[in-house]
């Protein structure tokens, strides 16, 4: 087996444009032929070619190639002759016997001795050092990107291009991830669930150079394989553990294995968990907002927040609102001095004790509905409270 001439493979149908190099293999043969002395008697000038897939369950019959024509003498008897390894003929995973035979004008001799061949085509191997590392890039404005590099696997004589398969498994390391409540779990159950899935981020076509005319041998595998690279450039989630594998197989196909086992690929190379930093600042952190309080008319003092407020009955009775002292919520733009009269809407209540008002867009919209929330307070103990107190 030996390397053909190199082809070009155009990107499209009809495209004038040349894409990737491919080298497809050659069967050479090679026999020398019993030449009569006697140079009254015909020339030996017939010759042909027949093979048989040998593998488990083929039914072995031999396949004979069209004859062709090529006198030999005395002074040079041998012959080489070309089979190009495409299918239909050949098939890659096969395992097959070759012989010839040669003859004259009036008669063929016997066919030679069988020669056996074979095109398994075994997945490719990680070399060793692999040289697999993962590198984390942090961007200016904050940005994490993941960088990977990994010496090329070693292929198969007979293949000249390799794909290599990345995966990624992202798994959520957030600090309160495990406590999580019930109600919250089942229904996150689909995102977690996909947390412990490989999702695959990227293909790599790489050809391996061959040498016109050069035997299919295995490479020398004390020889350091190129290093290769790619960087997964979308930014990468706070708080996220993440984990890669790189693994790889032959553009060839095995064309003889069954379609049930999938394609053959070889072993992987997996990083350790790399976990993100956490956001530089927590936009969940509770901060006070200023409040404007000025006198009214009738004695009483008018609240304004910054953002409309209102407070219905209900929560003012659940927030235990009293008369220690009267409070005035709008959610109107107006001057302090001319609400001296009470508007219809308006809530005159005071607080019995000090209440803490908590921008919960959960509860009345619907996307942030969908949202994962909890809201803690401390101190919290878990072992001595026992339960989560309500808020």
């Amino acid at each position: 087996l030996v390397y053909g001439e190199t082809a070009h493979r155009a990107e499209g149908v009809g495209s004038e444009e040349v894409g990737a190099a491919t080298t497809p293999t050659v069967l050479r043969l090679s026999w020398s032929a019993d030449v009569w002395k006697n140079e009254a008697l015909p020339l030996v000038r017939l010759h042909q070619v027949r093979y048989r897939l040998t593998n488990a369950g083929s039914d072995r019959e031999w396949c004979a190639l069209p004859p062709f024509e090529r006198a030999c003498t005395l002074e040079s008897p041998d012959v080489i002759h070309e089979v190009p390894v495409v299918g239909p003929r050949f098939w890659i995973g096969g395992e097959y016997e070759v012989e010839v035979r040669v003859g004259a004008t009036l008669r063929w001799g016997p066919w030679s001795a069988p020669a056996r061949f074979s095109l398994a085509l075994p997945p490719p191997v990680v070399p060793a050092p692999s040289g697999f590392e993962v590198e984390r890039v942090e961007l200016e404005d904050g940005a994490v990107f993941f960088r990977i590099k990994w010496h090329a696997f070693r292929v198969h004589p007979l293949a000249s291009v390799a794909y290599y398969r990345i995966r990624m498994l992202r798994v959520t390391r957030y600090k309160y991830a495990t406590r999580i409540s019930d109600s919250m779990a089942e229904r996150s159950r689909a995102s977690l669930e996909a947390q412990g899935r490989w999702h695959v981020i990227a293909y790599l076509r790489k050809p391996v150079p061959r040498v016109v005319g050069a035997e299919c041998v295995p490479d020398d595998a004390s020889e350091p394989s190129e290093l290769l690279e790619y960087t997964y450039d979308v930014a990468a989630a706070p708080d996220c553990a993440y984990r890669f594998v790189v693994d790889a197989r032959h553009e060839q196909c095995d064309e003889l294995r069954p379609q049930a086992e999938g394609e053959a690929w070889s072993e992987g190379l997996e990083s350790e968990e790399m976990v993100t930093p956490p956001l530089a600042k927590n936009w969940f952190v509770p901060a006070q907002v200023p409040l404007e309080v000025s006198p009214l008319a009738s004695g009483s003092l008018a609240l304004r927040a910054a953002f409309p407020i209102c407070l219905g009955e209900d929560s003012v009775q659940r927030l235990g609102v009293a008369s220690h002292q009267l409070l005035q919520y709008h959610d109107h733009q107006g001057d302090p001095q001319q609400d001296g009269q009470q508007h219809e809407g308006s809530h005159h209540h005071c607080l019995d004790s000090a209440a803490v008002l908590i921008f919960a867009p959960w509860k009345s919209s619907c996307e942030p509905s969908r949202w994962p929330h909890r809201v803690e307070y401390a101190p919290y103990v878990p072992k001595a409270n026992g339960f989560r107190l309500p808020l």
